[in-house]
């Protein structure tokens, strides 16, 4: 294995460690009972060690991505509940 492989290997599991620190509160201001990031601190340092834009990893987050079944390119966004695993994908 290459250093740089290793280098790339330690850097996706510090992602994972520094989402692991993101925190949700729920918003208050969403009707649909939807959550926010509670501390940009944890999410902004995910989101650069991932090479992902701060504003599409919190939306990704805190919202899931459903697609409406034989609508081809309709898709609808629903947004996640505090207590629900952002990482782990709906059943």
């Amino acid at each position: 294995m290459t250093a740089s492989e290793k280098k790339d290997i330690f850097t996706q599991i510090a992602a994972v460690l520094h989402v692991g620190n993101i925190e949700f509160f729920e918003d208050e201001s969403d009707k649909t009972g939807g959550c926010t990031v509670k501390d940009a601190k944890a999410a902004e340092v995910a989101a650069r060690l991932v090479g992902v834009d701060l504003d599409v990893f919190k939306q990704t987050l805190t919202s899931r991505t459903m697609s409406a079944a034989g609508k081809s390119g309709t898709v609808l966004r629903k947004p996640r509940r505090p207590r629900q695993d952002p990482l782990r994908p709906p059943l």
